[in-house]
């Protein structure tokens, strides 16, 4: 009885280590610095997203840090990057080479999106009543 236990709990370990090791060596992970075009410095919090390359669905996504760095993985290598911040265009990388599961993109810059508008209308209205500490004052 003994010798089955023991057996039992050498199987279950084995079978949760194998299991591990086999998660981890099929993770794909992509990094990089995510800056300003004209002026190389660090965009925070910009939406990095990996999609997958045929079915344009989401795999993961994340947000750069303060310094403008991210980390993000997926499960497969087939994939485009897409990384989006407000005021500037978006950009889709298609090609990304993965060495030993890793891919470091380095710097990455985004170039503001410039739009120029043709005229601004500025409204005002004042309220047609006034309250005062002892009356009502209709204008």
């Amino acid at each position: 009885m003994k010798a089955n236990s023991t057996f039992l709990s050498i199987f279950f370990l084995q079978l949760i280590f194998s299991s591990s090791t086999f998660s981890q060596s099929s993770a794909f992970t992509v990094s990089g610095k995510v800056t300003m075009a004209d002026r190389k410095q660090a965009i925070e919090f910009a939406t990095v997203m990996l999609l997958d390359k045929d079915t344009q669905e989401a795999l993961a996504g994340t947000t750069t840090d303060i310094e403008g760095n991210f980390i993000i993985s997926s499960s497969s290598a087939n994939v485009v990057l897409n990384i989006r911040f407000i005021g500037f265009e978006s950009l889709i990388l298609e090609e990304i080479t993965f060495t030993d599961n890793t891919a470091n993109l380095g710097v990455i810059p985004l170039k503001e999106q410039v739009q120029i508008l043709e005229e601004v209308e500025i409204r005002a209205e004042k309220s047609q009543t006034e309250f005062r500490l002892d009356k009502r004052i209709f204008n």
